[in-house]
């Protein structure tokens, strides 16, 4: 793999290169009406345009946009000669009559000897180079400069008869966002614009280009002149970003024409002030895409990012997280077979691409043979065809549509009545604590709910207050929003506002605060909610000293000192935006407490090193820490820190290896001396790379040798050599593979990887899990080349394993080969799940299943519990329920009045048992009675779960009853959890 990244900087590097020509020779002044780049024509950009054909039809201009490309007209006619337009207007004037003659003539004879005055000059900078970086000199080579003249003559004049100011070759050594070139001649003037950049590198690092081409189908993006430009990736949107500092409008001309010579097609949307591109790729695979936009902040910080805005199997996860979120539902959205797959979240839409025309039935067959309801049938007056989730919690909207696209839509759509689910599930996400909201119904609405994008920690007045998402209620009016303001009031919320705006408050005690906006909005014909979480302000009450230590991690031996100030308490957010302290002080005392704070620093050994963002900064004594003191509001002072870059991050090192290859227990010896550290995990070619900065002072060559010698000294021996010439070296206990190398003038890299060590499949964890369920039968390996093996315990117990760059037929031979072992070791095939979710086995003894589910880079290897044959009866089984829960006896109620039981259990503390009536209505009588039972038996009814269930607690808390209504099969689930396996 580290032959790959070499190969994508060499390729990077030659990119650059020619992105450098075309800055250097075709940068144009961007505020040109001229001069326009004209959108690139995209066989496929009907698949890439977004499309909302149902809900929330948006619509985005395409404009021209300023380009460097100048026009290539020649020199226009008013720089020739006029003497044949005078020769035309002597011969005329000579047939007026014969006074008008001789005035013609006397003026004639006068002018001849009166040489025609300078009227004004003009320019043409066609030619000219407009963009410049600090360090080029002004060149202005292809101006012409015309002079006309009072006998309507013209004269393109030479370089040494006008003057300019400033003269050409002057050195531009300042950046400038437009300065004005001035040209002279005889007293007249004409001035034009140029443009300086910052002096820039010439293309992204190998690191950069690497995450663009992993992620991009091979692309890599011009470079857009930004020094301080980051390069990342988001796993979860499947998007790579591009963060810059401050870039020019020049520069972004300058990176504009640069894409549209890479052959994206370029448009300005005015409206949003940003770019947008698209490109069609073809591969080995068939045509890819790579589609995004880019612009310039409030700031002029630059911000680009970049998807395939495609995916080449039905993205059934995407979909899934989609509805979960939304409508709080677990119900599968069964798949279509097209040759390309479009998701858009905000709509709740995906798109199926087919190469030829089908029809909205072959969908209606697959939803019927999944158990949907689809007699709603067609509805005429929006063109689309409808169906019901079998739990009823969603619904469908879809049809097919010809020419241009070929599509078939299907639309996420929600059921006509209030569900808490999604809201439950935030509270208990972000917040850590359940609430119910009051319920507001409204006839004939549609409810959806929308997660934001804003669900980030953000300080307001002292408190961390979480953004969370909203609950249009389509159809809902005034008077529905007046309605839900006195429920809110009834419910003792705290209302304020008035008109179609409001906004409500809830205290819960010791936990924090539940905040509601509710509107009306006429243009959208909706009540909406937009749901908020306050957090208790500074929850801890003394210096956080051991949060501090483990985000710093034991490679730092310098602290951050105390504030000691009086105060009211401190808390502390550390994630993707960066770590930091908020103090609670006394309103209008935040200066005084951050010049305590710098005097506690400084007797402590710090000291200020500049300022960011107008504030100062300190350094460690060490050079170990980095600390940033601010007013973050009014009453709290902010304290920003983290570790310095130049630390050896042997810690995260460590991390990163065990989450790569499981258990790793043998360490990678420091790099000592290094300017700065960073590390890359990288999943997909099962590696990690660490990146080191040196002074140019210090030869690489030179700190490369000493590592080679501190490896040797740790016991890593000589592995041999890779296709470039690196020697890789050996751990000793054979762990880690090791190979460093220098790249360019100031940078050493270590690539390490674990391919081939026997100790990568994490029996150790899998052991565990089943000892601790008194399991005999034990997990086979899978014993094929792969990348690495890890567990994955938060949705249930998995190993996944990651293959290295597989093919979908490389991960279907890898299931097919693990499905095989298992086979071999006497596991029980027991099902095929529907939408090629995975094979399902059971181990030899009964004793637990495993589910091999394939995924883009590998498989997952599921385990479970393994479910006893359902017996039915025609009574309750008590007896079965006290096997599994004998201190249910003379407790527990029992669930008289059904036609059959069946009853299904598990050996790690649960049992179900599932009553089937005659009717609905029996069903739901029987429901009450039985909650009214278990009550009377002084079981404690509790919200379990995120606040999906309600759980029935025993008098002795060690076992809880759940109930589940499924009505349409009249029907009641009853099932017994041991206490400690329901959580909060």
């Amino acid at each position: 793999m580290k032959n790959i990244v070499k190969v994508l900087m060499l390729g990077s590097l030659a990119i650059g290169a020619l992105v450098g020509c075309d800055r250097s020779s075709s940068s144009e002044n961007p505020s040109s009406s001229d001069n326009v780049i004209s959108s690139s024509e995209n066989n496929e950009s009907s698949y890439v345009n977004d499309r909302s054909d149902l809900i929330g039809q948006s619509t985005s201009s395409s404009l021209n946009i300023p380009s460097s490309n100048n026009s290539s007209s020649s020199v226009s006619s008013e720089q020739k000669s006029s003497s044949s337009a005078q020769s035309s207007s002597n011969q005329q004037s000579s047939s007026n009559t014969s006074s008008s003659s001789s005035a013609i003539s006397s003026s004639s004879n006068s002018s001849s000897s009166v040489a025609p005055l300078l009227v004004d000059i003009s320019i043409n900078v066609i030619y000219v180079k407009l963009g410049y970086e600090v360090g080029d000199s002004l060149n202005l080579n292809g101006l012409v400069v015309t002079a006309s003249y009072t006998d309507n003559s013209t004269r393109v004049l030479s370089s040494s008869e006008y003057t300019t100011d400033p003269a050409n070759g002057t050195l531009l050594n300042e950046v400038s966002d437009g300065t004005t070139v001035t040209v002279s001649y005889q007293g007249k003037t004409k001035t034009f614009t140029i443009y300086v950049s910052p002096a820039t590198k010439k293309n992204w690092t190998a690191e950069e280009a690497k995450i663009m081409s992993d992620h991009l189908n091979g692309e890599v993006l011009p470079y857009n002149g930004v020094e301080e430009s980051v390069v990342s990736y988001s796993e979860k949107y499947d998007v790579v970003y591009i963060m810059g500092g401050e870039i020019l409008a020049a520069q972004m001309t300058v990176f504009t024409n640069a894409m549209t010579a890479a052959n994206y097609a370029v448009s300005f949307n005015a409206y949003a002030n940003q770019y947008s591109f698209n490109k069609k790729i073809e591969t080995e695979e068939g045509d890819r895409f790579v589609k995004g936009m880019y612009y310039r902040d409030e700031n002029n910080e630059f911000y680009l990012e970049a998807y395939d805005p495609f995916y080449y199997s039905f993205p059934s996860a995407l979909i899934q997280e989609l509805i979960l979120e939304s409508f709080g539902s677990e119900e599968i959205l069964p798949g279509y077979e097209a040759d390309r797959y479009q998701i858009d979240p905000q709509d709740g839409a995906v798109y199926c691409y087919t190469s030829s025309t089908t029809s909205e039935a072959d969908y209606t067959a697959v939803l019927q043979e999944a158990g949907w309801d689809i007699s709603q049938g067609y509805d005429s007056v929006n063109n689309f065809y409808m169906a019901v989730s079998p739990n009823e919690e969603y619904m469908v909207y879809y049809h097919y549509e010809d020419s241009p696209y070929n599509s078939l839509d299907i639309y996420v759509m929600p059921i006509n009545y209030w569900n808490d689910k999604p809201i439950k599930a935030f509270y208990e996400k972000y917040a850590d604590y359940s609430i119910d909201i009051p319920v507001l119904n409204v006839a004939n609405a549609g409810y959806l709910f929308l997660n934001s994008n804003l669900n980030e920690p953000a300080q307001q007045s002292g408190n961390i207050e979480l953004i969370h998402s909203f609950l249009y209620i389509y159809n809902g009016k005034q008077a529905d929003l007046d309605r839900y303001v006195n429920i809110l009031k009834s419910f003792s919320w705290d209302v304020t506002g008035s008109g179609t705006l409001y906004k409500a408050l809830y205290e819960l005690e010791g936990r924090g605060f539940v905040r509601i906006e509710a509107e009306y909005s006429a243009s959208k014909g909706a009540v909406i909610l937009t749901f908020y979480a306050m957090l208790e302000p500074y929850p801890i009450e003394g210096w956080p000293y051991d949060e501090i230590a483990a985000i710093l991690t034991e490679d730092v031996t310098d602290t951050l000192p105390a504030y000691e100030g009086e105060n009211g308490g401190f808390s502390i957010l550390n994630d993707y935006y960066g770590t930091s302290i908020t103090v609670t002080v006394e309103s209008g005392t935040e200066q005084a407490a951050l010049a305590s704070y710098a005097q506690t620093l400084l007797r402590n050994g710090y000291t200020q090193t500049g300022t960011f963002g107008g504030d100062p900064v300190y350094e460690s004594k060490n050079k170990q820490i980095w600390v940033n003191p601010y007013k973050g509001g009014s009453g709290c002072i902010t304290i920003d820190f983290k570790m310095m870059e130049n630390i050896w991050p042997a810690s995260n090192i460590a991390k990163a290896l065990n989450e790569l290859f499981g258990t790793i227990t043998e360490k990678v010896p420091a790099c000592q001396g290094a300017d700065k550290y960073e590390i890359e995990k990288d999943e997909i070619d099962g590696s990690l790379y660490v990146k080191m900065k040196y002074t140019p002072s210090k030869q690489n060559a030179v700190v490369l040798n000493e590592y080679i010698n501190i490896l040797k000294a740790n016991g890593f021996k000589e592995n041999g050599e890779d296709l470039d010439g690196d020697m890789h070296y050996l751990s000793k206990n054979g762990q880690l593979d090791i190979c460093p190398y220098v790249y360019g003038d100031d940078y050493l890299y270590l690539y390490i990887t674990s391919l081939g060590v026997s100790e990568v499949w994490p029996n150790t964890a899998i052991n565990a899990w089943l000892s601790a369920r008194n399991f005999t039968d034990t997990l086979p390996e899978y014993t094929d080349n792969y990348v690495s093996a890890v567990i994955d315990e938060e949705d249930g117990f998995s190993i996944v394993v990651t293959l290295d760059n597989p093919s979908q037929d490389d991960v279907t031979s890898a299931v097919d080969f693990y499905c095989y072992t298992l086979s071999l070791a006497e596991f029980d095939h027991t099902d095929t799940l529907p939408l090629g979710l995975g094979e399902e086995y059971t181990s030899p003894n009964n004793q637990f299943t495993v589910i091999v589910s394939p995924n883009e880079d590998g498989f997952d290897i599921i385990l479970d519990s393994a479910v006893q044959d359902p017996i039915g009866s025609d009574a309750f089984p008590m007896d079965k329920v006290l096997e599994v829960f004998p201190q249910a006896d003379g407790v527990i109620p029992s669930f008289d009045g059904g036609i059959s039981y069946e009853f299904e259990g598990y050996q790690d503390g649960w049992c179900g048992i599932m009553v089937t009536f005659k009717d609905q209505a029996s069903a739901e009588a029987k429901m009450a009675e039985y909650i009214s039972a278990l009550t009377t038996a002084s079981f404690e009814a509790q919200e379990v779960w995120g606040g999906y269930y309600t759980g029935y607690f025993s008098p002795d808390g060690t076992f809880a009853v759940l109930l589940t209504e499924y009505y349409s099969e009249n029907a009641i689930y009853i099932d017994v959890y041991d206490s400690a396996d329901v959580t909060f």
